[in-house]
């Protein structure tokens, strides 16, 4: 009897079924590749200050070199000629680089940039040669935000001087000679020279930038735009700390969050308000995406008047450093900094940063 329970119990056991419980799944952590160090920037070929990019090439404008990098990898080098003063910021693109010899002399470099350490033929340009009453070049009061000349996209070089008012040594008025350089050879083709309003407040040119084939050139309290036969055009009774361009508008921004936009090349204008937080670092276009770099953190910035919006990108492998250029090419973004260049691809570099 008790050997038949016993079967019978065996039986009721091997009959049950049990459900399966499915383990709990881990989340999935989005793994993100973090900014590299390129391996061929070293020793004294680390610190840039401008860059360029086009379909075939990046271009470097550093404290002792230019350096160009191809898309299959290539890498080439030559030595800066003059390069005075070394903490300024100069423009460079695919046909033209130049070079401040000195006080008074540039040159303009316009050949092909192809061998390593291979110097390109230039041509000279001495102010002294437009300018009877000319004291020097206008670096020294140049901010940091800005380049001390600036390069359109017509190849024309837009460069800031002063000249002394005749008999009077102590007050120079602003001026500045706009080149207009032939891209295949060393020829400055013709010369224009632009006068700039000059007052007790108005006394120095202290930034200058291109916009596609115009500039945007700021006293301390008055912004003009520069067309490119150069006629000029009052903007705002400001200084200006940053010019980008955003949904095809063009935004100049002041220290105080002031900002003047305009979507037909000045045309018309209007103003709006923007966080003063904006006009310090650097504003850089990629794509059609408008990235914030303060220091070496990244942000994609969205706004729209009375409102504006932040999103924080990934900087493993980049904190801690200090962003001089920010540059796409050859689906990859590039960073320059004070201790070298990074990169990473385009993909990784809009990932957003995890929150702790």
């Amino acid at each position: 009897m008790k050997f038949a329970l016993l079967i019978f119990c065996l039986m009721v056991i091997f009959s049950c079924t049990y459900d399966t419980v499915a383990p709990i799944p881990k989340p999935t952590v989005e793994k993100t590749t973090p900014w590299v160090a390129h391996p061929k920037f070293n020793y004294d070929q680390k610190l840039f200050f401008s860059s360029y990019a086009d379909s075939n090439n990046l271009y470097y404008y550093g404290l002792k070199y230019t350096t160009v990098l191809n898309t299959s990898g290539k890498f080439r080098v030559y030595e800066n000629i003059g390069s005075y003063p070394y903490d300024k910021r100069l423009p460079i693109n695919q046909y033209i680089q130049p070079f401040i010899y000195s006080d008074s002399l540039i040159l303009v470099y316009t050949s092909p940039k192809t061998d390593v350490y291979y110097y390109p033929e230039y041509s000279p340009v001495q102010l002294l040669n437009y300018s009877k009453n000319f004291i020097s070049l206008n670096t020294p009061f140049i901010h940091f935000r800005s380049e001390v000349m600036a390069l359109n996209n017509m190849n024309q070089l837009l460069v800031p001087f002063f000249e002394r008012i005749t008999g009077n040594q102590m007050s120079p008025i602003n001026k500045m000679l706009l080149l207009n350089i032939d891209k295949s050879q060393p020829n400055i083709n013709s010369t224009i020279v632009i006068n700039i309003p000059t007052s007790v407040e108005d006394q120095f040119i202290e930034f200058v930038q291109e916009v596609k084939d115009y500039f945007i050139v700021a006293t301390g309290v008055t912004t003009y735009k520069v067309s490119s036969n150069g006629d000029t055009l009052k903007i705002s009774d400001h200084g200006t700390a940053k010019v980008f361009t955003y949904n095809n508008n063009v935004y100049i921004l002041d220290f105080y969050g002031n900002a003047v936009v305009s979507n037909n090349d000045w045309l018309s204008w209007h103003e709006e308000k923007i966080a003063e937080q904006f006009a310090y670092g650097l504003m850089q276009s990629i794509g059609d995406s408008l990235i914030f770099i303060n220091n070496s953190n990244f942000y994609t910035l969205n706004f729209r008047p009375g409102y504006w919006f932040l999103r924080e990108l990934e900087n493993d492998g980049i904190d801690k450093e200090i962003v001089t250029t920010l540059t796409d090419f050859n689906d990859s973004i590039y960073s320059t900094t004070y201790s070298g260049v990074y990169y990473k691809s385009k993909k990784d570099f809009f990932k957003s940063k995890a929150k702790k």
